[in-house]
């Protein structure tokens, strides 16, 4: 029987005090894999963190990686950290990569105009293959949940219908949660605090040719007064499309049901 391996591949978005770091997991035997975690520590080998996805994969390869900041917290610039990632069966047995090293930059990445044009990094190939939602389907809502996901660095993230239940998209199973805003204005705010944050989040949209529709938001630009902002300053990944555009190929953020606010969905 053929055991799965974990080999790194290159660390991605590396900063003074940040850095994805990132594995591609080949399991031949089609074993089932219930965990997929890391192990951070310092130069000297003292471990620093360990941290893991619970998931339910028996895929023969796929892709793992880590945020940091996200799973970890702010790392120190100037400095190096080992690492390695690994994965689990269900019978508990644990298959590890070799231990690697990164160091972070000596000082902040430059961030040109971030008040007023910032846009969110992420792997395309990723969002490939998650792919646009079925034609016809009333499936956005999870789409968007799984893009947010692969441009936040999370994993799991490829699975749409894992987010979906017989009541539709439930937000909390994607790590997310919904608030509806009184104003446009206060929804739009929202999501520039969130992009500046380094964040992606999901707006609910509507027009010119979409009744409602769900996208999620990955970027600003052309900000100059953020209380007057408009859904052309924003940039998106479309589940439509799967690609990237303007929200204000949207006429404005849509209203939910009884007139109880703008809904914007948030890490």
């Amino acid at each position: 029987l053929l055991e799965p391996s974990v080999t790194l591949k290159s660390v991605s978005g590396l900063t003074s005090s940040n850095s994805q770091i990132n594995a591609s997991i080949s399991n031949p035997a089609k074993l089932k894999l219930v965990r997929c975690g890391y192990y951070l520590y310092s130069s000297s080998g003292a471990q620093l963190s360990h941290r893991y996805d619970t998931i339910s994969y028996t895929l023969s390869s796929f892709n793992g990686w880590f945020d940091l900041n996200t799973y970890y917290g702010t790392l120190k610039p100037s400095t190096s950290y080992k690492y390695k990632i690994y994965v689990m069966d269900s019978a508990g047995n644990v298959y590890s990569s070799a231990v690697s090293t990164f160091t972070t930059k000596s000082t902040p990445a430059a961030q040109t105009g971030t008040n007023s044009a910032k846009r969110l990094g992420y792997t395309a190939s990723k969002i490939a293959a998650i792919g646009p939602q079925p034609s016809g389907s009333v499936y956005c809502s999870v789409y968007a949940i799984s893009y947010a996901r692969a441009v936040a660095g999370k994993t799991p993230y490829s699975n749409p219908y894992a987010y979906w239940t017989k009541d539709g998209a439930k937000w909390s199973l994607g790590g997310m949660t919904s608030t509806k805003y009184a104003t446009q204005q206060s929804g739009l705010k929202k999501l520039y605090s969130e992009i500046r944050a380094g964040r992606p989040a999901i707006a609910f949209v509507y027009g010119p040719n979409a009744s409602q529709h769900y996208v999620t938001v990955i970027g600003y630009k052309d900000v100059t007064n953020v209380n007057n902002l408009k859904m052309s300053n924003f940039i998106i990944l479309d589940p439509g499309s799967a690609r990237e555009k303007s929200m204000g190929a949207y006429t404005g953020l849509k209203m939910t049901t009884g007139n109880k606010g703008y809904q914007i969905v948030v890490f």
